[in-house]
């Protein structure tokens, strides 16, 4: 595979420093990319040929990724936006928290079929679509969050939301931080 691009260079935003959310999110939407560009990597190879070492590695993060990135929306980037601009009035937490779910249905499916797979020894054209299906609902959903919700994160956090937050990433540390599926 190939030199991956974070979504960040790719459209010029500035960075965050280290004790700002807007670090960890284009971390994890690194890092949720990095796991889009390994599952059309399997695909690529299907039906004839499956790349076993990545499907390990993909079986192994796959779920813990997904469930990281979406206790972070959870727990800091939802309250702290609703705190910002009322409850009422963010709607983009609800397409959000309906994504998340969906795409979590959609990868329960998809660690299903591959276990399947490597048990059996057998790929298919099915398992190739549903591989190439959950990346891009990832990641439509990731460049989604991208456009609405960095823009947002950009503001200037008061003392009590940095505090807030550094506690909250001591105690959830980025699962896979820095992960290339290549290597």
């Amino acid at each position: 595979m190939g030199a991956f691009t974070p979504l960040a260079e790719q459209t010029g935003t500035s960075q965050f420093d280290d004790d700002h959310p807007g670090a960890r999110f284009l971390a994890d939407h690194a890092l949720q990319l990095e796991v889009c560009r390994g599952l059309l990597a399997l695909a690529d190879g299907l039906p004839k040929t499956a790349d076993h070492n990545l499907t390990q590695r993909l079986l192994e993060i796959f779920n813990a990724a997904w469930l990281g990135h979406v206790r972070f929306q959870d727990e800091v980037i939802c309250p702290l936006l609703k705190r910002r601009h009322g409850g009422g009035q963010w709607e983009c937490a609800a397409l959000f928290d309906r994504q998340h779910s969906e795409i979590r249905f959609a990868n329960d499916e998809l660690v299903e079929t591959l276990r399947v797979a490597v048990s059996s020894g057998a790929a298919s054209d099915t398992l190739a679509y549903l591989l190439r299906h959950v990346s891009e609902r990832r990641r439509d959903h990731i460049e989604a969050e991208h456009v609405l919700l960095l823009p947002v994160l950009r503001e200037a956090l008061a003392p009590i939301e940095r505090k807030t937050y550094l506690e909250w990433a001591a105690a959830n540390p980025l699962p896979f931080a820095g992960l290339a599926l290549d290597s």
